[in-house]
């Protein structure tokens, strides 16, 4: 099966041939201990969200974090990088339109199938209310990757992608201004763009060309 992680296509779509090669072999085989990286800052971000941005939720998980005592070096660097993580993410001045609608944890998985790719969109928070006596959902995925940050276009790219996934998946109409891609290390964040449908075009294209070179990796 072939399948990437929407935050992995935002980057590829934007990489030289070589870091496109690697994300392809790290897709095709992903390391376990990746998944579990960021696992407590990403807790602490999603209740952050969900609990009316309470700062204290973030201070008392970096003040958690700081007096762990870690078994190992990967346990040392990912304590080391959540702090900065949630550092970073304290910075970011997320909309306060935010709050005046219900916001979840998204228990569903959704993955989107573009060609033959399976691309795992999985928003980290879901946004649910009504505009205009229109009942709307939105999205919000958190880019927690340092080194690999996600550029304007990149994160409209996954805002895009969370709008069509819930398009496709949900009763509700999905609000363009509340599928949100944010980028923590680079303490910013975009929604999707009016201009959706040309860019899942160009999605389309870019997720065709990656599937035939999958086959050749």
């Amino acid at each position: 099966m072939k399948k990437i992680s929407v935050n992995k296509l935002a980057e590829y779509l934007k990489a030289d041939s070589v870091r496109r090669r690697r994300i392809i072999e790290d897709q095709k085989e992903p390391m376990d201990f990746i998944a579990i990286r960021y696992a407590d800052a990403r807790k602490a971000m999603i209740n952050f969200v969900i609990k009316d941005f309470n700062k204290s939720i973030i201070e008392s998980e970096i003040e958690k974090l700081s007096s762990k005592i870690n078994e190992n070096d990967f346990q040392e660097n990912d304590v080391k990088t959540s702090i900065e993580a949630l550092n970073c993410f304290l910075n970011i001045e997320l909309p306060q339109e935010l709050l005046k609608f219900k916001r979840v944890k998204s228990n569903k998985k959704y993955v989107l199938k573009v060609k033959d790719l399976n691309i795992n969109i999985n928003p980290d928070v879901l946004i649910k209310g009504t505009i205009k006596n229109k009942p709307f959902i939105g999205g919000i995925k958190f880019n927690i990757v340092k080194g690999h940050k996600l550029n304007d276009d990149d994160r409209k790219n996954v805002a895009t992608l969370i709008h069509q996934v819930l398009e496709e998946q949900s009763k509700d109409t999905p609000n363009l201004n509340f599928c949100i891609s944010i980028d923590v290390f680079n303490m910013t964040f975009d929604n999707a763009p009016k201009s959706y449908k040309t860019r899942r075009k160009q999605i389309e294209y870019a997720c065709d060309e990656l599937g035939i070179i999958w086959d050749s990796i």
